[in-house]
């Protein structure tokens, strides 16, 4: 059984870049996605890819979890549905 330690304190998370094979530099998706809007827009757009869309992403997430939201209760706050607001953060949709 693996035991969960629970921090309960009010301080500001630290976000942590994901050590993925970028040999500890950590590359967001979103930076992933603009070189390929770069290079071939047409198949960004086919994909309906879009670097803007998923850093508005990050950071409508990033504000929802400093104001101790969950989706949930930003999508009541906003009158959408939860779904949307998952949506919102992923970058997907319009």
């Amino acid at each position: 059984m693996v035991k969960l330690k629970i921090d309960k304190s009010h301080k500001r998370r630290v976000r942590a870049v994901a050590e993925v094979s970028s040999k500890g530099r950590g590359r967001s998706l979103a930076d992933l996605v603009e070189r390929i809007e770069r290079a071939d827009a047409s198949l960004a757009a086919e994909k309906e890819l879009s670097s803007a869309a998923m850093r508005a992403g990050e950071l409508v997430r990033a504000m929802r979890k400093d104001a101790r939201f969950s989706q949930l209760q930003l999508a009541d706050k906003l009158g959408v549905s939860q779904a949307r607001i998952s949506e919102i953060e992923s970058g997907v949709g319009t």
